[in-house]
């Protein structure tokens, strides 16, 4: 699941280099460290956590020069918006997923990522 997001991003030697905040709706979400960034042919990703100590995974197409939130980790009020439907898919299913072996290195980390949202969430229902 991807929303297209607004992104203030620091462009140093190149454009778009890391997001320094995005906007959702009327929410501003500043960024206070990029936790891990990967690449892909099509995208770059990036988990951020913000100011608030959220986590959350943004994409950035560099082509059509767009952001999406990719998933909201920490955020879940950022996915109860009208509109949007949540399907959860449990942790076996993940794994098996991940052990086909096909995917690239970039697959494999927005695999991992939603993996420990599952768990996470799962933990906190214990």
């Amino acid at each position: 699941m991807s929303l297209p997001i607004h992104v203030d991003e620091y462009s140093g030697h190149t454009a778009n280099q890391r997001p320094r905040s995005f906007t959702l709706d009327e929410g501003v979400y500043e960024v206070a460290a990029v936790l891990d960034q990967w690449y892909e042919p099509s995208a770059t990703y990036f988990k951020v956590q913000t100011t608030e100590g959220k986590v959350y995974l943004l994409r950035y197409a560099g082509q059509a020069d767009e952001w999406t939130l990719q998933s909201g980790f920490d955020g879940d009020e950022l996915l109860q918006r009208p509109g949007i439907e949540i399907v959860t898919v449990g942790p076996e299913a993940l794994r098996r997923a991940e052990n086909v072996g096909r995917f690239t290195t970039g697959q494999k980390r927005f695999l991992e990522f939603h993996r420990d949202m599952v768990l996470l969430k799962a933990a906190r229902q214990d």
